[in-house]
């Protein structure tokens, strides 16, 4: 009897461990998912943004390697954009068929390796040699995957739990809506800038322009299809107040301000 109570003491203690151990994750997440969030409402550096997602994840996973990775769009490359930790890669292009990416982007959603070094598709380089266990999720552009956001470890006492890689594709998915909203924002900045560039080509067209026709010892105007005045130069000013005696005024109808005579000499 007394062999017995010790067995259900010793499982509830077990149990419970579990669950605060359960609750201390949960927490961790949260805390992750907190600090990312105010990441990035304080930045719009894109990189910078990324990094932050990287270095939260490495240590929320305790990992010893992260890593953000874009396919370029002919998806036939996976390009390193950020990697943290372990192993400095970026810039690294590869296969997209080598290594996870590939797998993550036919499957579009989170994959697991153990043993990484013994998996058929592992990169043959000597930096990732000492990888031990990797996972990857899926970064997305709609449905589409553009990209991955992995995790490793480089000793065989870690492996990456179904809870782990849960919450690994709950961190992609939020640094999917980031690159989406960076890409947005990016896109409009893209958009008023050229807008500024046409408006200044506009402004130097039109000084160009009126710098020719006031270099020019002749009468030039232009009039709507109601015959106001839009535009004249300083030579046709002067002939003006010769013949009318009053200047010449921007919008002014020809029918309105003169005799029929007059009018009809300016339709001439």
């Amino acid at each position: 009897g007394t062999q017995l109570g010790i067995s259900l003491i010793a499982r509830d203690i077990s149990e419970r461990r579990a669950m605060e151990d359960r609750l201390r994750q949960q927490n961790a997440y949260l805390t992750t998912l907190h600090q990312i969030t105010l990441g990035v409402i304080h930045q719009l550096n894109t990189d910078d943004l990324l990094k932050n997602i990287v270095q939260r994840t490495l240590h929320l996973f305790n990992a010893s390697y992260g890593y953000i990775e874009m396919f370029n769009a002919e998806e036939t490359e996976a390009i390193t954009r950020v990697s943290v930790g372990e192993i400095s890669d970026v810039g690294f292009r590869r296969d997209i068929n080598v290594g996870n990416g590939g797998v993550v982007r036919e499957a579009g959603e989170p994959y697991a390796v153990n043993n990484y070094l013994q998996w058929a598709k592992h990169i043959k380089d000597e930096d990732y040699d000492k990888i031990y266990s990797v996972a990857a999720a899926p970064l997305k552009s709609g449905e589409k995957v553009v990209g991955i956001l992995g995790m490793s470890y480089m000793n065989a006492q870690h492996t990456f739990s179904p809870e782990q890689i849960e919450i690994l594709g709950q961190i992609a998915e939020l640094a999917s809506v980031v690159l989406y909203n960076i890409q947005l924002f990016e896109q409009a900045q893209k958009e008023i800038a050229e807008r500024k560039r046409a408006e200044e080509e506009i402004k130097r067209s039109r000084a160009d322009l009126f710098a020719i026709v006031e270099s020019t010892n002749n009468s030039i105007w232009s009039v709507d299809e109601n015959f106001r005045l839009i535009t004249f130069n300083s030579y046709f000013v002067e002939r003006f107040k010769e013949l009318y005696n009053k200047m010449p005024e921007e919008g002014i109808g020809i029918d309105d301000r003169f005799t029929s005579a007059q009018a009809a000499f300016w339709h001439e």
